[in-house]
């Protein structure tokens, strides 16, 4: 399966037409194409989010909180942010965000939550 049909079956659960404006979503890292076997769902793109999914051979990580939120200066390994970005694209993990539209949907996380 590509990630767009990924994206596609997932955008049929949880449009992006229900994200707030301003909100960063969609995919942040890697590209349509891309061949998804596995996919893992998490919070927060973290150093051990990274080491979990390359560990496990993950292809695309969705994720509530977006690891590029604010425009990014440069690409220094030497800053573990950037070492996030650098490890995805190395591995060829892709990024899909889904923020306010996984709140704000029915069955999703504020129903959940309440």
């Amino acid at each position: 399966m590509l990630a767009s049909e990924v994206i596609q079956a997932y955008e049929a659960f949880c449009p992006q037409e229900f994200s707030m404006e301003g909100d960063s979503r969609g995919l942040q890292i890697g590209t349509l194409d891309k061949g998804i076997q596995r996919v893992m769902v998490a919070l927060d793109i973290r150093e051990e989010t990274v080491a979990e999914a390359i560990e496990k051979g993950v292809d695309l990580i969705i994720v509530k909180h977006a690891p590029i939120f604010r425009p990014i200066k440069d690409l220094l390994a030497s800053r573990p942010q950037n070492q996030i970005y650098i490890d995805l694209i190395k591995h060829d993990i892709a990024v899909y965000v889904s923020h306010t539209n996984i709140d704000i949907v029915e069955n999703g996380l504020n129903d959940w939550f309440c």
